[in-house]
């Protein structure tokens, strides 16, 4: 699959997106997927692009295949080291901004998660039902007064809401 030798030279590295084309619903890599990447680091840098967190089944296949990246995470907002787990980089939203997301948020009673480092911050009615309660997710009521790298807010599948916020988040905080 990666031959001719020497084709690989070409390129400085290859970033493959991890849902779909390394993980399948069932959350696991195939035999042909891990061979091919462990394959390919050893003739070129390796990096995820996802917009998924660095932590959970991401930083598992990262581990468990070595890929010492950097790693694209949190739909661009950081970028990973792959060997320490460590942010080389992070868009952060200052604490102003989170306040302001933050009380508009709670005032329409709209359930979302804070991510605050590797940190997950909860706000939603029954977080157990919604995410995997073996993330050790933290309460809202102890995120610190701090900027923060991302919210994942939950519409239950109504589109009209998710564009309104979108356009008003984008509009308020375009960056």
């Amino acid at each position: 699959m990666l031959e001719p030798k020497g084709q690989m030279t070409k390129f400085k590295a290859v970033l493959v997106d991890f849902d779909g084309c390394i993980v399948k619903v069932n959350q696991q890599v195939s035999p042909r997927v891990k061979q091919a990447l462990i394959a390919a680091k050893d003739k070129i840098r390796v990096s995820i692009a996802t917009g998924r967190s660095a932590t959970g089944r991401v930083g598992e296949i990262i581990k468990e295949l070595v890929l010492s990246g950097p790693h694209i995470v949190y739909g661009g907002a950081a970028i990973l080291d792959g060997l320490t787990s460590e942010f080389l980089w992070q868009a952060l939203l200052s604490p102003n901004v989170v306040s302001d997301i933050l009380t508009i948020l709670e005032k329409n009673k709209i359930d979302f998660i804070v991510y605050e480092g590797n940190d997950k911050y909860f706000a939603i009615k029954d977080a157990a039902v919604h995410y995997d309660p073996s993330q050790n997710y933290k309460k809202l009521s102890d995120l610190p007064n701090k900027a923060v790298l991302r919210f994942n807010i939950r519409f239950d599948n109504d589109e009209k809401t998710a564009i309104y916020y979108q356009k008003l988040f984008s509009s308020k905080y375009p960056t």
